[in-house]
């Protein structure tokens, strides 16, 4: 397979492109986010064009973690929240934060394969653990850790990517706790957490801050609009005094300050919540 990957969509009528992870052209809401923009818009202020707060808009945030909670099932703070430009913005910049050439990362076979080629930018030395129906074998994976102390474990718990499969609540805590045991982060690839059809998946790895090393990845770009480039990470408040320490966000601030807002729009008018449950219902179908 070619690592050069195409984000054009389907080339030709009645052509699915299954390089990427993308919805098609008819599940990406333009008119929706043309009503979002226009309501920010109106009441915007001169402020809300300048640099954004280091952690995100306190604003968006908020309606952030109203809305995680509410697909979660369980509380999640405004605090434990930060706002990323996307999953693969957000697990690039975990990668320059806390690992430095060298290092291993633990990862499932087999797993996303673009994520291998953020980890080789970095100079990364991927080992992989074997996943099951139930998502990644923990059984196998404490062998490893006996011969191996990885940095940093990259999993897909919800929904796998490729394999479909989600890891079981059990398997969760597991993972959670031997993060904490040997030392090593867990970055989590949440971004299909709320996207469930018929039975929503077990609470994802974020609401396990408390007992894990975990940071839990989640994007707008499969539940609103890839194009967006809007995301979050959820952590500890630990972990969260090292993401806002960092050169880029001391240097820019928040990574994408004007589309928060509009996103933030988007969830005060339940267009969100809406979208979410039609994206449901057209991938149930």
């Amino acid at each position: 397979m070619s690592k050069k990957v195409t984000f054009d969509g389907a080339p030709d009528p009645g052509t699915i492109n299954f390089g990427v992870g993308q919805p098609s052209a008819d599940l990406l809401p333009v008119d929706l986010m043309r009503i979002a923009a226009d309501d920010f818009l109106r009441s915007a202020q001169p402020i809300e064009l300048n640099y954004g707060e280091r952690q995100g808009d306190v604003r968006f945030l908020e309606k952030l973690a109203a809305l995680l909670s509410d697909g979660y099932g369980s509380a999640v703070a405004a605090e434990s929240l930060f706002v990323t430009a996307g999953n693969s913005q957000a697990l690039d910049f975990v990668c320059a934060l806390f690992t430095r050439p060298g290092d291993t990362v633990i990862v499932e076979e087999p797993s996303y394969f673009l994520a291998f080629q953020i980890f080789a930018d970095h100079g990364l030395n991927i080992v992989s653990v074997p996943v099951d129906e139930e998502g990644m074998d923990i059984d196998r994976l404490e062998q490893e850790l006996r011969r191996t102390s990885p940095k940093m474990l990259y999993t897909i718990p919800s929904f796998h990517n490729p394999g479909g499969q989600s890891m079981s609540a059990a398997r969760r805590e597991r993972l959670a706790d031997l993060s904490r045991k040997h030392g090593f982060l867990i970055a989590a690839d949440e971004v299909y957490q709320l996207l469930w059809y018929k039975q929503a998946p077990p609470p994802a790895l974020g609401t396990l801050t408390d007992r894990g090393n975990i940071l839990s990845l989640g994007s707008f770009s499969k539940i609103l609009a890839p194009g967006l480039r809007l995301g979050w990470i959820q952590t500890s408040s630990e972990l969260m005094e090292r993401l806002l320490d960092s050169g880029a966000i001391n240097s820019g601030g928040s990574f994408n300050h004007f589309t928060s807002h509009v996103v933030r729009h988007a969830i005060e008018l339940g267009l969100q919540q809406s979208w979410l449950l039609k994206l449901r219902q057209a991938y149930g179908s």
